[in-house]
């Protein structure tokens, strides 16, 4: 690997942290550390201020329903996108680990709580992480399957969180078209189509569009 025309050092690890406090702490936990690191060329940064978002880690998941032979996606308010113009989001569902719960039993509490169906096969498929520029949450994502008679309670999220969630099912062919156009603008449900689409591509069983 070069750097300005320099051999340079492929991995460099090094981090000083002089310090890290806690700057706000509500809904999200804001951390804001003071460090030097380690630069490609082998020497080491200035003095520099970074801030994250404090939040762990979150699953999410590509939901199936085998009777209607369609993806089931949610669709809620997101009050950070307002600035795009629509606040009302088409995702995948997905939710935050509660203390102590593992990423498996995370994703299926999430699916019950939001679309009221019970997961009758779960698989994992990857993690990610959501945004490596402002926090260290990493995302879990899952591939479920659910059918009619998995439809046990109402759905729709927590009152006790205020959610307000609504239910979409979608065809293959729909939403692998909707990908192609960039209607698709939240990241895990890219990422969680993308793969379904490569499944099938795989199984050369992929919808014409």
């Amino acid at each position: 690997m070069y750097l300005k025309g320099k051999k340079i050092n492929k991995h460099p690890q090094k981090v000083e942290i002089l310090s890290e406090e806690t700057v706000y702490d509500d809904f999200l936990k804001i951390r804001k550390g003071t460090l030097r690191h380690e630069k490609f060329d082998g020497g080491m940064t200035d003095t520099i201020t970074r801030i994250f978002n404090d939040r762990g880690e979150a699953v999410t998941a590509i939901l199936w329903h085998k009777d209607l032979q369609k993806v089931v996606l949610v669709r809620q308010f997101r009050f950070p996108i307002m600035q795009s113009g629509n606040a009302w989001l088409t995702e995948t569902v997905a939710g935050i680990l509660d203390k102590g719960e593992s990423k498996f039993e995370a994703i299926e509490r999430e699916v019950l709580e939001e679309t009221g169906y019970k997961a009758q096969k779960t698989e994992f498929i990857c993690s990610f992480f959501s945004t490596p520029g402002n926090t260290y949450e990493k995302v879990h994502l899952f591939y479920i399957e659910v059918d009619n008679a998995s439809k046990i309670e109402e759905g729709g999220g927590l009152d006790c969180e205020y959610e307000d969630i609504a239910l979409e099912f979608y065809d293959k062919k729909t939403l692998y078209k909707m990908l192609e156009e960039g209607q698709i603008h939240d990241a895990k449900t890219i990422i969680g189509l993308q793969w379904l689409q490569t499944q099938d591509l795989i199984s050369q069983n992929i919808p014409k569009i």
